[in-house]
């Protein structure tokens, strides 16, 4: 709700005309979203409007770049099996709950950057790690799953990669928004961050479940997961304004 009023705030101050435009762009984001998402029959109904809600503040708020990352998250998880199977039954559907404790870090950054939007470029690596983070763990989750379950699956090394792998992965995958951004961002900085900071997250995210975690409920795990990669993403702000800081000097 704190999100959506954001929003609202931002576009009912506008003209009639680009407020109409701003609906457009929000009915045709959720359709985009439903499209992609419904198929896989994965993520519920409330999930997919929260989802959505995030995809357009994106793009609404901070533009493309920042949206993309948001899409590319969405189609690998509705069309591969490396993060999320497909439920056997509905009660296992991704609802808003599960969805918001992925969603609430990336919204915060956001936010943030909209707020200070001369310089929104280094906060886009906070929150592109908050995703990747949440999708490496995610990942794992399977993996074990998997392993549980002992399911027999094609392609199980992927399924099974260990956690500098799965990074190497995905900052792979995400790499060409990365050597877009602002030039007062070092690149290589920015790229070295962004994979430390998916395996810092992740690795210190299991090495806490597999000791004290087996006892907690899934809503605890799932807060766990938020505030690490919180923390993680905080550290890394402050080491990428340190030398943004001195580039703009």
């Amino acid at each position: 709700p704190t999100g959506t009023l954001f929003i609202l705030s931002k576009i009912t101050t506008k003209p009639a005309e680009e407020i109409t435009i701003q609906i457009i762009e929000i009915i045709a984001i959720y359709l985009l979203m439903y499209l992609i998402i419904k198929p896989g029959n994965k993520i519920g109904s409330s999930g997919l409007i929260g989802i959505a809600l995030l995809a357009y503040g994106a793009y609404s708020l901070a533009g493309f770049l920042w949206f993309l990352p948001i899409l590319i998250a969405v189609i690998l998880i509705a069309y591969t099996d490396i993060f999320i199977s497909k439920p056997i039954k509905d009660a296992d559907l991704y609802r808003i709950r599960s969805v918001f404790y992925i969603l609430v870090i990336p919204l915060c950054w956001l936010l943030v950057a909209n707020i200070n939007a001369s310089n929104k470029e280094i906060f886009f690596v906070p929150f592109l790690i908050t995703i990747l983070a949440h999708l490496s763990i995610i990942w794992q989750g399977r993996s074990r799953e998997i392993k549980r379950e002992k399911e027999a699956i094609k392609n199980a090394m992927i399924y099974h990669s260990p956690a500098w792998l799965r990074s190497f992965f995905l900052i792979l995958f995400f790499l060409p928004m990365l050597l877009i951004l602002d030039q007062r961002l070092s690149v290589l900085l920015t790229i070295i961050c962004s994979y430390l900071g998916i395996l810092v997250s992740d690795s210190i995210f299991w090495l806490i479940e597999d000791n004290v975690g087996q006892n907690w409920s899934f809503i605890n795990l799932l807060r766990l997961r938020m505030g690490i990669v919180l923390l993680i993403t905080l550290i890394i702000l402050m080491v990428n304004l340190c030398f943004y800081n001195r580039a703009v000097v």
